[in-house]
């Protein structure tokens, strides 16, 4: 998979844009400061927390167009960040850097995210549902 990624990236490289196919990697805040795009071919995720990461450190995504990226996309932003196939791709980065709104949406964006899956918003979801299913379990003990 990581040769076929790294085959598929050399073919839309363009003049103005160098794109390097980084992997894994446990740095993420550094790798984050560095970058202008997160380029994001999955075919499947769960929670896609790459994408989230990226979002949260200000870094404009292209991402596949997968139910999980849906999922954290409104779907009056997708356009903006979601490509459909190889053609969308190449003119989501050929237009990229003179896009003018795009500060505007990932702004939005940003706000979203936190007002959805900001940290105390996790926490409270999380600790809700581990409430809910331990109540159920003693409840059910009984």
């Amino acid at each position: 998979y990581d040769k076929e990624l790294i085959n598929l990236i050399q073919s839309i490289k363009t003049d103005n844009l160098q794109i390097n196919y980084i992997g894994s990697t446990s740095n993420i805040l550094d790798f984050f400061e560095n970058q202008d795009i997160f380029l994001s071919f999955s075919r499947v995720e769960g929670l896609p927390n790459a994408l989230i990461e990226a979002l949260f450190c200000g870094v404009y995504p292209m991402i596949s167009d997968i139910p999980a990226h849906q999922n954290i996309i409104p779907e009056h932003l997708r356009s903006a960040f979601v490509f459909k196939n190889l053609g969308d791709l190449k003119g989501m980065i050929n237009t990229f850097p003179s896009e003018i709104d795009s500060e505007q949406k990932m702004k939005e964006m940003q706000s979203l995210l936190v007002q959805n899956l900001g940290i105390s918003i996790v926490i409270d979801k999380y600790s809700h549902f581990y409430n809910k299913c331990f109540e159920t379990n003693v409840n059910s003990s009984n």
